[in-house]
Parts: C-alpha cells; structure tokens; sequence
C-alpha cells in the first residue's frame, strides 16, 4: 500500500478569504511569490542548501518569501544561519507544526526539496495534489513523479544559481486541473479512501 492521503482535502481551489487568513497569520504581503518547504529539521532535509538557493533567488527577484514548515533538531541552528544573512530579513517564516497543511500549501507558488536522500515523501504527493510545482534535487526517488508535470528533478551539483533560476522559472505554474490530479493519485495508488475499500475487501469487512 501507498502512504495515501486525503485526496479532497488537497486538489480544491480555496476561497479567496482562506488564503488571505493565512497571509494575514504570517504576516505575508499580498504581491510576493511563495516558497515552501515541508519537514522535519535534520541533515538529510538539507535545510542550509534552501537558504543558500533562497538567497540566491533573492538577489534575483526580492519579491519572494521562503516558508519553512516543521520542527527537528537543527531548526535552531537553521535559524541562527539566516540571522546571520542580512539580505533574508523578514524573508523567511519558520512556522513550526501545522496541522491543516492542505490549507497552507495550496499558498505555495513553488515547493522547494534538495533533499540529500528520500524515498517517496508524502509532502511531495500533497504538493502535486493541490496542484503545486517542485523543484527537487534527484536524491528523491523518481516514483515520486505521478505524471502532471509538477516535479522538476535537479542534481545536487548543480550551482544555487541553476536551481534559483529553476525556481523562479517553475513558481506559480500552479494546475487546477483537479478532476485530471484526482484520477492520476487514484490510478498511483494514493488514495486513502480506495485503500481503505480495498483492505476491506481483503478481509471481507462489509
């Protein structure tokens, strides 16, 4: 079985006023384009290299913000290193835990994963659910890709320009194609509704 997720809850458009609520709790201004980044704080989420890319994608076009969602044992030390870049104030939102994440990344213009190893993160399936763009290093295995065009592979020895520059070039080509993303997580095996109907039938539970 797939780590499934709730399908619905991700591939809806949210209300306008949804979306402002949220910007308004961050402090978001309206204008900006929205980077996010879903997981704990340990290495191999490799946390410094999306500050790195992110500066980088500051110098440029200021106009976006970098959200890091999670918590972990190098958060602290994460946000002790973009103190130290004068370029990021206000720039970076630290949000901790957050439960309605199928709210908060449906704000997202781009998802940004550098990964140094994965498997198949379920952050990743959320994402193209809502319909977001990925920019992920190619640590992440490639089943990941569900076929809608949302996930962009990049080496991790490409320079924070060549993955700054694909960020900036992926943000906001969102698809609200939900009826099409519904049928490929199905067809993937990531619904937890279909998964349920089949554990049912395996052990005949009416």
């Amino acid at each position: 079985f797939r780590n499934a997720i709730e399908i619905n809850s991700f591939s809806s458009i949210s209300s306008h006023k949804k979306k402002d609520e949220i910007k308004k709790k961050y402090s978001i201004p309206e204008n900006c384009k929205i980077i996010g980044h879903i997981g704990r704080f340990t290495e191999a989420k490799n946390h410094k290299r999306i500050v790195e890319v992110f500066k980088t994608i500051i110098e440029i076009d200021e106009k976006f913000i970098l959200i890091l969602i999670g918590e972990g044992p190098l958060k602290e030390e994460v946000q002790e290193y973009v103190q130290k870049i004068p370029s990021l104030k206000g720039k970076v939102i630290f949000c901790g835990l957050i439960s309605d994440i199928y709210n908060i990344i449906k704000i997202f213009d781009v998802l940004l994963m550098p990964s140094l190893y994965e498997g198949i993160p379920v952050t990743l399936i959320e994402a193209q659910a809502a319909g977001v763009p990925c920019i992920v290093s190619n640590s992440v295995s490639n089943e990941v890709d569900i076929g809608l065009g949302l996930i962009d592979f990049i080496s991790l020895e490409s320079s924070n320009v060549e993955w700054a520059n694909k960020v900036i070039d992926k943000a906001g080509h969102r698809r609200e194609d939900f009826l099409e993303i519904r049928e490929k997580l199905i067809n993937h095996g990531y619904s937890i509704d279909k998964n349920i109907e089949t554990l049912y039938n395996i052990y005949d539970i009416k």
